[in-house]
């Protein structure tokens, strides 16, 4: 459950940075509002796959302890969340503990998330949704 919600946040915080510092991955939605002097932005295509991917890895990689927690505890290595961290860590460290296995989920989120929110955006684009940024000219 955290994973989503994490998802979400860095998706939208990927996308914000992506259209306000990285001028290739933006296309121009139409004017903004002439007394503000703002122009209205949205992601093109691959800066969607890339905010989306990139938003996959690093909630996965935040999230993923827990689950290896998650599959000690079902295995009977461990009552509690905390204490079975804790065991591994102390038993196998960080990369052959807790982030064991991780290589082989990244390449099942990354291009899951690209696409998944590549595809959520441009949805939201066609039913009219905004999905886009006003910046400053």
């Amino acid at each position: 459950v955290p994973q989503a919600g994490l998802i979400f946040f860095f998706f939208e915080l990927l996308k914000t940075s992506i259209l306000k510092n990285v001028s290739f991955l933006r296309v121009l939605e139409g004017p903004g509002c002439s007394l503000n002097l703002t122009e209205v932005y949205s992601l093109t295509i691959p800066g969607q796959l890339l905010a989306g991917g990139t938003a996959g890895a690093l909630a996965q990689s935040v999230c993923y302890p827990l689950d290896v927690a998650r599959r000690r505890m079902q295995l009977g290595q461990g009552t509690g969340l905390f204490a079975v961290l804790v065991d591994t860590y102390r038993s196998h460290g960080v990369t052959k503990g807790l982030y064991r296995g991780m290589s082989v989920n990244y390449i099942r989120a990354v291009p899951l998330n690209a696409v998944s929110f590549s595809v959520y955006e441009s949805c939201k684009q066609t039913f009219g949704i905004p999905t886009s940024l006003k910046i400053p000219v």
